[in-house]
Formats: structure tokens, C-alpha cells, sequence
């Protein structure tokens, strides 16, 4: 369902008819909630019940979290939760990729291994929503959080992260790109540059690493082609972390870096998956500077990581 087709325009008219018309307030959300979930699944109906049981999942699980009466029980809740959350999050995003590597790696092994090609589809937005949903288990287990009663509630928060976020346009943050840009650099060549110092990796595995600022999909694929499946795995990782502990830190740390400092961590992220978090948690009106900042970055790293790996 495209937002220039005559469908999404008539869905879209039934469901503000909908929201102002005289309902109560709980059939109001009830309304947002279904659209929500139909225009979600309107591309592959399936996944909707992906999102439904992440949803679902972290909404028990906060509840047991909170109503634990001991900190191992807690603890087990919790774990639960990342373990869904990440799981559901490892299958369809990084499956794939995974597979491929660790066949790589058993045939250097001299382990000929040769399993069913994976036909894993992702859902649209399950880094959003899987994040969005553990960021919440989170917080009630940090006691920053009141579990919510309301699955509804619940259910239309989860939601947000995937089709309702504002996004204010800055031009007085574009100003200020320089900042995370800068940041994002000197850190990826300090970093890089200490390991090469250090002798723990080659300096153009470690550069070409650092300089995927985030794109653990091209930098992954690009050092295991060229250095092998074990460089290639290191590459994917390391940058898969990137994006991801920036997502899982943004509730703490946005507030204290603030959006500089958080699209600056995201690197090439920003402009995309991360960039509800950096928007939600580190400034809201840090948009267009997150936008541009990942837009420079991503085309940064397509240039400079094939490049350092030709080079060096």
C-alpha cells in the first residue's frame, strides 16, 4: 500500500473518520491500533504476527519483571526478553549472512558443509520495533519505568516506532554536521589505528572496519571477500554492534551526548535505523542533522572501505 495509491488515500480517510468522530476514546485507539496493523501488513500479512508477539512477549515480560519478588527472578525475566527480542532480530536480519560464514569457516576448516539455502525475508522495521519494544523491558527492569496495565496502550506504543515519529526539520543543526562527522571519524581512526599499532589486527582489516561506520551489510561483505570468512565475520560483527548498542544505549546515553553526540555514535546508522532513537531519546530536533550525517557517512564508507582494502 503506497501513500501516492487511491487505496491508501480511502483507507486513510476511513480511519481519520474514524478517530474524529464521537467514539470513546478507547475505541479511538482500538481504530489506530488495527489500521496500524493493516497498513503494517499490507506488504506481507504474515510478519504482522511477528510484530504481535514481540509485542506481546515484552508486554508480559515487563509485568513479570516489575511484579518479580526476587532480583534472580528478575534477572531470568529479563533475560527472556533480550533473548526474544534478539533472537526474533538475529533469524530474519542476519541469518543469512551468519549461515554463509560459518559454512565459510568449516571449509577452512576442511569441513565441506553444504545446508538448504536460507529463503528468509525480512519484516519491514524490526529493527525499530524490536529495539523500541526491548528498550521498554529495559526500563522497568532499571526501575526508570512503570509497566503499563495496558496491552492496547502498550500495543500503540510499539507501533510508533514504526508508522507515527516526528521528524522536525533544522536548518541550524545542519550547521553543526561538521560535530558528528568529525567525531565519527577521528574515532574510527583512533580505533582502527590503535589495534594496527597494536598488532591485534592488519591496519586495513582494522581501517576498513572502522570506516563502515556502522554498514555491517557492505563492510562484512566486502572484508570477508577480500581477507577471508574470519576478517569478514570480524568486519560484520563490530559494525552490527555499532548500530545495534546504540539503539539498546540511547534511553541513558541520549541525554547525556545529546543528538551530536548520538548520530555521531551511530555513524552511518543515523539517517536510518537509528535515527527514532537519536530523535526519540538524544534531541528531537536533531533530524536533519542525523539524516545528513548518515547520508555523508554511508556514501563515505561505500568509497573509503573498498578503498583502504585495495591500499593498504
Amino acid at each position: 500500500m503506497t501513500f501516492n495509491s487511491i487505496t491508501f488515500l480511502l483507507f486513510f480517510a476511513v480511519v481519520m473518520g474514524l478517530h474524529y468522530s464521537p467514539l470513546p476514546w478507547t475505541a479511538k485507539k482500538i481504530n489506530l491500533l488495527i489500521a496500524s496493523y493493516i497498513f503494517y501488513s499490507a506488504w506481507n500479512p504474515p510478519f504482522v504476527l511477528v510484530l504481535m508477539f514481540s509485542t506481546l512477549f515484552d508486554w508480559v515480560a515487563a509485568r513479570l519483571i516489575n511484579g518479580a519478588q526476587t532480583q534472580r527472578g528478575r534477572n531470568l525475566c529479563m533475560a527472556a526478553s533480550v533473548a526474544a527480542n534478539l533472537g526474533l532480530l538475529g533469524f530474519f536480519k542476519y541469518g543469512a549472512f551468519l549461515l554463509a560464514n560459518f559454512v565459510s569457516a568449516l571449509a577452512v576448516l576442511g569441513v565441506d558443509f553444504h545446508p538448504a539455502h536460507p529463503d528468509i525475508v525480512l519484516p519491514i522495521g524490526i529493527s525499530f520495533y524490536t529495539f523500541q519494544s526491548l528498550s521498554y523491558t529495559l526500563g522497568v527492569y532499571r526501575r526508570d519505568l512503570e509497566p503499563t496495565p495496558s496491552l492496547l496502550d502498550y500495543a500503540l506504543y510499539v507501533m510508533l516506532a514504526l508508522v507515527a515519529f516526528d521528524l522536525n526539520w533544522s536548518r541550524a543543526g545542519l550547521r553543526r554536521l561538521w560535530v558528528p562527522l568529525a567525531a565519527a571519524a577521528a574515532g574510527a581512526s583512533i580505533g582502527a589505528g590503535s589495534l594496527a599499532l597494536l598488532g591485534l589486527l592488519p591496519a586495513r582489516i582494522a581501517f576498513a572496519t572502522g570506516f563502515g561506520f556502522g554498514w555491517y551489510t557492505l563492510t562484512g561483505a566486502l572484508v570477508a571477500a577480500n581477507a577471508g570468512a574470519a576478517f569478514g565475520f570480524l568486519a560484520f560483527l563490530t559494525n552490527f554492534l555499532r548500530e545495534n548498542l546504540t539503539m539498546v544505549t540511547s534511553p541513558w546515553a541520549g541525554p547525556v551526548v545529546g543528538g551530536e553526540g548520538m548520530t555521531a555514535v551511530a555513524g552511518a546508522t543515523s539517517m536510518d535505523t537509528t535515527l527514532y532513537f537519536i530523535t526519540h531519546f538524544a534531541d528531537p530536533e536533531a533530524g536533519s542533522l542525523a539524516l545528513a550525517s548518515g547520508l555523508v557517512l554511508t556514501i563515505t564508507a561505500s568509497i573509503a572501505v573498498p578503498l583502504v582494502l585495495g591500499a593498504l
